[in-house]
């Protein structure tokens, strides 16, 4: 990403690794689910089943890709007036970015350069507001909405080898993460993990069922990752020796302070879509017809951890965690909703690239226009405004 702030990448970098594994979870839960999406200020993203599970969805802002118009729009801009229950998570980024000088999360509006900005965007905001998963959801159109999912029932228990190899091969070739060493410091900090340093200045990953030892080259980039499914020797002593250690991340509190879920009439919430949630693909989203954007994230492949993963610096880009990077067109956000960084994707002999949940189509239903103030000082944008009106 070389079109990215020095601060907007020291974000990323932060949130990469972690991201990834917590996409896995995400896409182990909702796998072969079909969804439904409801922005009224009761937000709901709901996935169907025997046993539907329910996520409060938090709109983090809307990608528009097509001939002629490739944007960003944040949520906190709120030209199409959703509840501030939908919104007001992605107001953290704005704050941060007030205080600190990135222009990336104050400026309302941006040019989609790179093209894998929205990802960025979304694991940036991630490790601002803690809310650790997301979901990219196709509205049609060339639009994409990223939205932000918290939940205590992503929170990840304890650290399993394959899981945390996979994280950081999908991590390394989902994303351009600028300092590796960092980010792995990053990751075992959130995580809680049980590391030891190597003779040749790498570092050893202790897990209760195997071990992983991270190398880097001269650049300070991960070189490899050799996996041991097995505790044993060395590595079960140094385990014994550095203990528990409890990781940082919280899930299920990025809400505290934020306006509660209020239902309201049936005739004044906002469009509902449903569509199926399909198997996590590994790349952008794919462009839906639809008016309310929704979709789903899907399980990454699972890789052998036992196998060296051997990631050079200069993967391409693509992400979600668990797939998460849109490449259809779309729309900028009026009342902007985000969703969806690619995240690691298991590895054998190399990393493999994260799988992203490819954004489901919403249904072709056209939604009523939600009531409230205009404000004629802002235009609805695009499909949006297509949907709500001016």
């Amino acid at each position: 990403m070389e079109d990215m702030s020095d601060s907007l990448q020291s974000l990323v970098d932060r949130a990469a690794f972690l991201s990834a594994e917590v996409q896995q979870r995400f896409g182990a839960v909702i796998a072969e689910r079909e969804f439904e999406i409801d922005f009224s200020s009761a937000p709901r993203l709901r996935f169907t089943g025997d046993q539907p599970i329910d996520f409060r969805p938090h709109m983090l802002g809307t990608a528009v890709s097509r001939p002629g118009e490739k944007s960003w729009h944040w949520a906190w801009d709120n030209v199409n007036e959703f509840p501030e229950q939908v919104v007001a998570l992605s107001a953290r980024a704005r704050e941060h970015g007030s205080a600190h000088g990135v222009a990336e999360l104050i400026d309302a509006e941006l040019p989609l350069e790179p093209e894998d900005l929205p990802l960025a965007l979304t694991l940036a905001s991630k490790a601002l507001t803690g809310a650790w998963a997301h979901y990219p959801v196709a509205a049609g159109g060339g639009t994409t909405v990223w939205v932000l999912i918290d939940d205590e029932r992503l929170a990840l228990g304890e650290p399993e080898l394959k899981p945390v190899v996979k994280a950081l091969a999908s991590g390394i070739t989902g994303l351009e993460v600028s300092d590796h060493r960092t980010a792995l410091a990053s990751y075992a900090q959130l995580r809680g993990l049980r590391t030891a340093p190597l003779p040749d200045g790498g570092v050893r990953i202790l897990c209760a069922d195997g071990s992983a030892d991270v190398t880097f080259d001269e650049q300070e980039r991960i070189a490899s990752c050799q996996a041991h499914q097995t505790l044993e020797g060395e590595a079960a002593e140094q385990f014994a020796q550095v203990g528990a250690v409890t990781g940082t991340a919280i899930f299920g509190g990025a809400a505290a302070g934020l306006p509660a879920p209020v239902e309201a009439a049936p005739e004044e919430r906002a469009p509902v879509t449903d569509a199926p949630v399909d198997e996590p693909a590994a790349a952008e989203p794919a462009p839906a017809t639809a008016p309310t954007p929704t979709a789903a994230p899907a399980a990454s492949d699972e890789a052998s951890p036992a196998e060296a993963v051997a990631p050079t610096g200069e993967q391409a880009a693509a992400e979600e965690p668990a797939a998460q990077e849109p490449a259809a067109e779309q729309p900028a956000p009026s009342a902007a909703a985000p969703q969806a960084p690619a995240e690691p994707a298991a590895a054998d002999d190399q990393p493999a690239t994260d799988d992203q949940p490819e954004p489901a189509a919403a249904t072709p239903d056209e939604p009523a226009a939600p009531q409230g103030t205009e404000r004629p000082q802002k235009e609805k944008k695009g499909l949006l405004r297509r949907l709500f009106g001016r």
